[in-house]
């Protein structure tokens, strides 16, 4: 989707010189976006090719997560954009979108938590040693996990859409597009070499499952990212 709206982007110059510099904020976040699909594509294939089930796939995913999320969150911003030039009647549906878009991304990046039980592994001999260390263990724990991980990652995005519903925004301009730019840009190869870190076998030893630490920075970060978006886009 963003490689095709990237054309749409440069092949229909907007007729109002003023709207140039919404179009390269568009751009940006579509690139983000498309780099972004891509590389967590590769993450999430990597992931899924384990042989096996080992703890520390479910931090993996949330890792990932953060690069899926957003992506999706730019592609949704991009299109806003476009709306504010073309469709000024379709911003405010749009906007909603992309804070729904965060607050999706913040609950199914939560959600890995209440199937990391499955991940555990009973087999091992020091399986009762090794539970003693980790932070999810019972089912019931695992949910409580989710949606107490969720509850408190969506408060960003939630803030950010209400005062952009309210008509607040932060100062607009190249520095702050091409920072926010920047930013989703760095979160998304961090996060992706972080999932891909995180990923590795220790050898005999079972791995870490999720510290809470991990589970709350993958939803805020992304919940955060896309409360600035929403208070920058025009």
């Amino acid at each position: 989707m963003a490689v095709p709206a990237v054309i749409v982007v440069f092949t229909s110059p907007p007729e109002d010189p003023s709207g140039g510099q919404a179009i390269a904020f568009a751009a940006g976040l579509l690139v983000v976006a498309m780099i972004g699909s891509i590389i967590a594509a590769i993450a999430l294939a990597a992931i899924g090719a384990e042989s096996e089930l080992t703890p520390n796939l479910t931090p993996g995913i949330m890792y990932a997560a953060v690069a899926v999320v957003i992506a999706l969150v730019d592609i949704v911003a991009a299109f806003e954009i476009l709306a504010f030039l073309a469709l000024p009647h379709a911003r405010l549906l749009l906007l909603l979108i992309t804070g729904a878009a965060g607050f999706l991304g913040v609950f199914f990046t939560a959600l890995a938590l209440g199937d990391s039980l499955a991940t555990h592994p009973t087999h091992s001999p020091d399986y009762q040693d090794w539970k003693k260390t980790e932070w999810i263990t019972s089912q019931g724990h695992a949910d409580r996990a989710a949606l107490r991980v969720t509850a408190i990652g969506v408060l960003p995005v939630i803030a950010g859409t209400v005062c952009r519903v309210r008509g607040l925004r932060l100062p607009d301009g190249t520095a702050a597009a091409n920072t926010i730019i920047l930013t989703g840009l760095a979160l998304t190869v961090t996060a992706t070499v972080a999932s891909a870190l995180r990923t590795g076998h220790p050898g005999t030893v079972p791995s870490r499952g999720p510290r809470p630490w991990e589970a709350h920075a993958t939803t805020l970060i992304t919940s955060t990212y896309t409360a600035f978006v929403l208070l920058l886009l025009p």
